[in-house]
């Protein structure tokens, strides 16, 4: 994988925005939250599948950071997604 083996995924809980396209079926590696994935996300893995998910507090110092997708790409998925209902 070029970019480290880690996609960086918030907590279903913690998310105040929803993408309709999200996946919600995974959990962090490490703590066992459920996750929500976006689309762009979702494509990552499947095309390095051996990514580990991890959500924000559980991720390690060694976290490179990086985005996994083109920042247009990021922009439309915010544009897209809408508030979390209560």
């Amino acid at each position: 994988m070029p970019f480290g083996n880690e996609l960086l995924v918030m907590r279903l809980v913690d998310m105040g925005r929803i993408h309709p396209k999200q996946d919600n079926s995974k959990v962090c590696s490490k703590c066992g939250h459920q996750v929500g994935i976006y689309p762009t996300g979702q494509k990552w893995l499947k095309k390095y599948p051996k990514t580990v998910i991890i959500c924000p507090q559980c991720v390690g110092p060694n976290y490179d950071g990086r985005a996994v997708a083109p920042m247009s790409e990021m922009i439309q998925e915010s544009r897209e997604s809408y508030p979390k209902p209560k």
